[in-house]
C-alpha cells in the first residue's frame, strides 16, 4: 500500500489532522503545501511564488501524504496554518533558498532566521511544522547537489523577469545553498517517529521516489 491519498479521502484527512500535499505543476515542477479538513471543506496553505501565499481548495491533481504524527499534534499544525493565513492573507511571504531557522511566531507572523530572506514551498512546510515543535527533516544530513544551483539560477531569472530585481539580487547570494525538495519534504513527513527524530536525507530521498512513482503510476 502507498502513502499518498486522493483528496476524495476526506474523512481520513480529518482524522489525521493535516497532511503534506503535493502536486506536479505544468508536468515538470513538484510543489507542496499543507492540507487539512475544515468542516465540509478542504484547505491547502502553500507558498506558490514570491509573495504569493495562498489558502485554497487543493487542485484536482494534488495528493496528500499519510503520516504517523499524533492527530492532536497534527491539528496544531492545521491551527498554525489558520493563524498564518489570518496574519498573511495579503500573501506576502518572500521567496528564499537558504533555510535553517525561519519560523512563525505564536501569532502566525513570519520570523526570518539570521541572514535568511524567505522560503520555498518546501521550506514553508518545514517552517510551519517547526513552529509547533515538529522538525520534519534532519538538516545536517542534506547534501549540496550541483543540480540545485541550476534550479536556484532559474528562479533568480524568473524573479528578474517578473520585476523583482531587488529580491533577485538577494537570492543570487544564496545560489548553491542546500535545497530541500518538495517531494523530500512530503515523503519525509511519512517517516515513523518523525515527531521525536527528524527524517534523514536517505529516507526522504527514497520516499520521494516512491511518491513520484505513486503519482505517475510508473
Amino acid at each position: 500500500m502507498g502513502v499518498a491519498e486522493l483528496f476524495g479521502e476526506h474523512d481520513a484527512l480529518r482524522k489525521q489532522g493535516c497532511g503534506v500535499a503535493f502536486v506536479r505543476e505544468d508536468m515538470r515542477y513538484w510543489h507542496c503545501g499543507i492540507a487539512w479538513s475544515e468542516g465540509s471543506n478542504l484547505r491547502m496553505l502553500h507558498l506558490k511564488w514570491h509573495c504569493d501565499l495562498a489558502c485554497e481548495a487543493p487542485g484536482p491533481d494534488a495528493l496528500w501524504v499519510r503520516h504517523t504524527i499524533p492527530a492532536e499534534r497534527a491539528k496544531q499544525v492545521a491551527a498554525k496554518c489558520r493563524l498564518i493565513w489570518k496574519r498573511h492573507a495579503d500573501g506576502r511571504i518572500p521567496f528564499g533558498f537558504s533555510y535553517t531557522a525561519t519560523h512563525f511566531d505564536s501569532a502566525g507572523g513570519l520570523v526570518l532566521g539570521g541572514s535568511e530572506v524567505g522560503l520555498t514551498c518546501a521550506t514553508f512546510v518545514m517552517a510551519v511544522f517547526s513552529s509547533v515543535g515538529i522538525v520534519l527533516l534532519d538538516h545536517k544530513s542534506w547534501p549540496q547537489r550541483p543540480e540545485d544551483a541550476a534550479w536556484h539560477a532559474f528562479i533568480v531569472h524568473r524573479l528578474r523577469r517578473s520585476g523583482h530585481e531587488g529580491h533577485a539580487m538577494l537570492l543570487e547570494k544564496e545560489i548553491g545553498s542546500v535545497r530541500f525538495r518538495p517531494l523530500e519534504v512530503a515523503g519525509g513527513s511519512a517517516a515513523s517517529g518523525v515527531v521525536s527524530t527528524p527524517t534523514t536525507f536517505a529516507y526522504a530521498e527514497a520516499a520521494a521516489k516512491r511518491l513520484e512513482a505513486e503519482y505517475t503510476g510508473e
